[in-house]
């Protein structure tokens, strides 16, 4: 029997900052895009660095795929309220 997989859409949520663990989270997410197994609807990150959403759209950069939405959240949970979640702003 033969398996058809479905591309699954995924919205990754990391905490990106000096260790390596993120990085690698977000290279075997862009492989499994490359292969059709996963669509990338955004990344997010909370983290206390003004550096990680920038380094989160380096790395989509070097894996062809710039136009993918990353937000940083640590400052607008302030903003964020039960009807109002920083997840749909990727999707808006």
């Amino acid at each position: 029997m033969v398996k058809t997989l479905t591309s699954i859409p995924i919205i990754l949520d990391t905490d990106i900052g000096p260790d390596c663990d993120d990085v690698g989270a977000i290279s075997v997410l862009h492989a499994l895009a490359n292969n059709g197994e996963t669509e990338i609807l955004g990344i997010m990150c909370c983290t206390s660095s003004q550096w990680g959403a920038l380094c989160i759209n380096a790395i989509n950069t070097y894996y062809g795929r710039d136009y993918l939405p990353t937000v940083s959240y640590t400052h607008l949970r302030a903003h964020e309220t039960r009807h109002d979640l920083v997840c749909r702003l990727l999707l808006e």
